[in-house]
């Protein structure tokens, strides 16, 4: 249903959605993929940012992941000093190419 929400612009309902469907167990890495971008979109950055901080604590995608998709949160926020740590740590993970990780990325 959040992934259905979020394809119609329904971002608050996708945000509940997947929110629950989480903290049911489906703690799939597009599932925080999805409701970090619905974070986004609402312009709920930190919230965002914290959706990444638990998947990766919870190994739901690679770390690499993980840390480029917060620092385009960052970076959206205006956050650059924030956006150039989290890049040096995807790339101290292994990121060494943007469009490797477009299909996993916001």
């Amino acid at each position: 249903q959040g992934q259905i929400r979020s394809r119609q612009n329904r971002f608050e309902e996708a945000v509940n959605y997947l929110t629950k469907s989480i903290e049911l167990g489906a703690r799939f890495g597009g599932n925080y993929i999805q409701l970090a971008t619905a974070q986004i979109r609402l312009n709920r950055y930190d919230d965002a940012v914290k959706t990444y901080e638990n998947a990766l604590q919870i190994g739901a995608f690679p770390k690499a992941v993980a840390y480029y998709n917060m620092a385009c949160v960052y970076s959206l926020g205006k956050q650059t000093d924030k956006a150039f740590e989290m890049l040096n740590k995807a790339i101290d993970e292994g990121f060494t190419n943007r469009e490797t990780f477009e299909p996993l990325s916001i």
